[in-house]
């Protein structure tokens, strides 16, 4: 984007040039018209990409609070737990849905035998107990 936006800039000064060295009155007129439209035309571009930009910034900052966020409430909530496939885990989040009803976070799991038997397990538990579950890219294979 930035090439093509400094060749408008160049139409702006290339029309400045050829001003300069025309005589006719009526030429000029018509060449200053162009300039204006030009440099009229360059702000508005340039203040769309400023504000992109700044949108662009704000969705980055707001996913990094979000992100950060989710990794601060998956560590130091009691009401959420992080779930891997490892049955001592599991065994962990079944007796914190025992005591209290909790939302159950699962990240990044694939498809072998005993991870897809400890997902369905804690679904199980988190059902028995009326808890949530979210689930963050499962991968399923075959």
């Amino acid at each position: 984007m930035h090439q093509p936006f400094q060749r408008l800039m160049k139409y702006k000064l290339l029309l400045e040039a050829v001003q300069n060295k025309t005589d006719d009155d009526q030429q000029k007129y018509d060449l200053q018209e162009m300039i204006e439209k030009v440099a009229t035309f360059v702000k508005h571009v340039d203040l769309k990409l400023i504000n992109q930009e700044e949108e662009e910034k704000n969705i980055q900052e707001t996913e990094t609070k979000f992100n950060l966020l989710l990794e601060q409430s998956k560590t130091e909530s009691g009401n959420i737990n992080e779930a891997t496939s490892s049955s001592r885990t599991n065994d962990s989040i079944k007796s914190t849905i025992a005591s209290n009803p909790t939302i159950t976070a699962i990240d990044g799991g694939f498809s072998t035998d005993e991870i897809l038997a400890a997902l369905l397990d804690i679904k199980r538990s988190t059902d028995k107990y009326n808890a949530l579950n979210f689930v963050n890219e499962c991968h399923a294979v075959g």
